[in-house]
């Protein structure tokens, strides 16, 4: 992928059933922080090819993950 390309994300909080896609990653990372921050509950940042996915609690990234295609569920950190 190129670097100048806007990677999508799609987010979702926590007990809630709407889905939100943010076009581009530093926004969804603000918004998720703001949310998770403002709701109390866990907001979870999926990029829209499932190879990056970002979990956030009271603000903050809590846990990332990043797959690479044919290597498995890839890598964690918490």
């Amino acid at each position: 992928m190129k670097s100048e390309e806007r990677q999508a994300f799609n987010m979702k909080v926590e007990g809630q059933d709407e889905t939100i896609e943010v076009d581009a990653q530093i926004e969804a990372v603000d918004e998720a922080k703001r949310r998770s921050r403002d709701t109390k509950r866990s907001v979870k940042l999926e990029r829209l090819d499932g190879q990056v996915v970002m979990l956030f609690r009271e603000g903050s990234l809590f846990e990332y993950k990043f797959v690479t295609p044919g290597r498995g569920r890839g890598a964690s950190w918490r």
